[in-house]
């Protein structure tokens, strides 16, 4: 009885010792999945710590960009009063903020219903003069609307441009050139084209549009000086040639260097690449050119028109006329034209006595 009893104590004794090593087994292997869990844990608060001091950096350093974008802007507003200059000085800096390497800037024509690409860089250079409606692709859209938009897509939106046939686009972001309350009188682009380095992983979004929009701010204020000083240019040109044309027509006698005088003053106002002066034949029933200047003399000798079409309208009408497209015309004027690269045209009915 003894020796069972014994025996009986010393299996319950290796139960006991078992069960405490188990026990102690499960609380080692739970500290260390707590201490592991703290660990994680702590890990993950210190990557999203030293995550958002990075983005806070980044910020740091694209908003010390952007305010030395804004001061070297604003010195070349004061140093580039000429226009092109002025728009490709804005264009490059408005890349170089948004880390991006394609841009341009569309500017209206006077009708404000039309937007032709006046400057661009990177891929967007191949597509110089393409010109778009209003309403029509992203440009056109932010022209009509406004306001600044962005696609992430461009080779998928149903809104693109059908007639571009530039480089593929990836991403585009488009914003208004305004000045103040006015009505906007040109759109800045930037955009990732295939091709472009970083393309395909550059995202065009929100970000870039309020960069892009505060930055258009200050352009367009300097295109609006730009345009300012152009307009007091053309004003102090339109006054010397008016002199120079009141001494030269008052000082001849003899009518044909008075009507060359006449062409020369019309070229000089009007910054123009040619002008002709037609008058009536001796029967009064053709026009024919009395002087010129930028038309060759083989051109000018085909000038012989009777009046019709737009030179009709001019005549009939005693008021000048504008022509757009001259080919659309599709008058006689229009393939004597065409042959010198004339596109459009003014025509500004001679009055004497009334």
């Amino acid at each position: 009885e003894a020796l069972r009893a014994q025996r009986t104590s010393q299996a319950l004794l290796l139960v006991i010792m078992l069960l405490m090593l188990v026990f102690g087994v499960a609380m080692a292997l739970s500290v260390r999945a707590r201490v592991n869990t703290q660990f994680e844990r702590a890990y993950r608060r210190l990557e999203e710590e030293v995550a958002e001091r990075q983005h806070a950096e980044a910020e740091q350093r694209r908003q010390a960009e952007y305010l030395s974008a804004l001061h070297e802007t604003s010195v070349g507003m004061m140093n580039h009063l000429d226009l092109s200059d002025l728009l490709q000085t804005i264009l490059n800096r408005a890349v170089q903020l948004v880390g991006a390497r394609d841009g341009f800037i569309f500017l209206a024509d006077r009708s404000g219903e039309a937007l032709e690409m006046a400057v661009a860089t990177g891929q967007f250079q191949s597509s110089l003069g393409f010109r778009l409606g209003r309403g029509e692709g992203l440009s056109g859209l932010v022209l009509a609307e406004g306001r600044a938009m962005a696609v992430e897509d461009y080779g998928s939106w149903d809104g693109r441009s059908q007639d571009y046939r530039g480089p593929a686009i990836r991403a585009l972001v488009g914003v208004p050139l305004a000045a103040g309350e006015a009505d906007a009188n040109g759109v800045l682009g930037v955009g990732c084209c295939a091709g472009s380095d970083g393309a395909a992983e550059r995202a065009m979004g929100q970000a870039e549009i309020g960069i892009l929009s505060r930055f258009a701010q200050l352009a367009s204020i300097a295109i609006e000086n730009a345009h300012l000083f152009a307009e007091a240019q053309g004003r102090m040109r339109e006054i010397e040639a008016l002199y120079r044309a009141d001494a030269e027509l008052y000082g001849h006698l003899n009518l044909d260097k008075v009507l060359q005088s006449l062409a020369d003053v019309a070229v000089d106002m009007l910054q123009a690449d040619k002008s002709s002066v037609l008058c009536w034949d001796e029967a009064g029933e053709r026009l024919l050119a009395r002087a010129g200047r930028g038309f060759s003399p083989a051109t000018l000798r085909r000038m012989a028109f009777a009046a019709e079409g737009r030179l009709g309208r001019a005549v009939a009408s005693r008021e000048p006329v504008l022509v757009q497209d001259s080919e659309a015309e599709a008058d006689a004027i229009a393939a004597v034209l065409a042959g010198e690269g004339v596109r459009s045209s003014i025509h500004v009915p001679i009055m004497l006595g009334g």
